[in-house]
């Protein structure tokens, strides 16, 4: 018996597959330094994006017709390099304040060790 197969999400005509466009994004934010994990068994695939140097602050990524959307709804841009400088101006933020606690709470582990290296602070 074939199960019949159904799109993820409704695609306008010409847009890239959710996989292809979610593998573009993730090329875009390696580029500009971002950690990135592909969820595509899940229903809406997903791209989790986070900083390695504070993995505990992110955003889960997905399409919705042609469009790259936040785990909380919010269009983030219809071309990665746009969507890039979205999640880089929302998660941006949180993470430098996330990485100054860490130093200002001397915590002892790689990403204070590394932020310190590096001259952070």
């Amino acid at each position: 018996m074939r199960r019949a197969v159904r799109p993820v999400r409704d695609q306008p005509p010409g847009a890239p597959a959710v996989p292809a466009a979610l593998d573009a994004l993730a090329g875009e934010l390696a580029r500009e330094g971002w950690s990135t994990v592909v969820r595509y068994e899940g229903t809406p695939p997903l791209l989790k994006v986070f900083s390695a140097e504070a993995p505990f602050v992110g955003e889960s990524v997905t399409v919705v017709a042609g469009r790259y959307v936040s785990s909380t709804g919010h269009e983030l841009g219809t071309d990665p390099v746009a969507t890039v400088r979205a999640i880089t101006r929302m998660l941006g933020p949180v993470v430098a304040a996330a990485r100054g606690s860490v130093v200002r709470d001397g915590a002892a582990d790689g990403l204070v060790h590394g932020a310190l290296e590096r001259g952070d602070q």
